[in-house]
Formats: C-alpha cells, sequence, structure tokens
C-alpha cells in the first residue's frame, strides 16, 4: 500500500512519518494504518 502524500516517486518508496523529534516509527516503518472490517447488517431493535 502506498499512501498518498507519502510516497517518493523519485526514489521509489515511502517517506518516513515524522513530528517535532524525528521519525515516528523506527526501522523500516514509514506509517501505520488501522482496518477495521465490520459486519454491513444493521443491528435489530
Amino acid at each position: 500500500m502506498m499512501l498518498e502524500g507519502m510516497y517518493d516517486p523519485i526514489t521509489n518508496q515511502m517517506i518516513k512519518a515524522q513530528n517535532g523529534s524525528g521519525n515516528v516509527y523506527e526501522g523500516n516503518v514509514a506509517d501505520k494504518v488501522t482496518i477495521e472490517i465490520r459486519d454491513s447488517i444493521f443491528p435489530i431493535i
């Protein structure tokens, strides 16, 4: 997965997420994404 805004087409790599202290994650991790898969059935009331 290539996140828009973090992908560098020149190097063909992801740019690491950074904050005021530097890189947010160590190693080769650019950023983290959490995906939740939920049931599409509406609850019965």
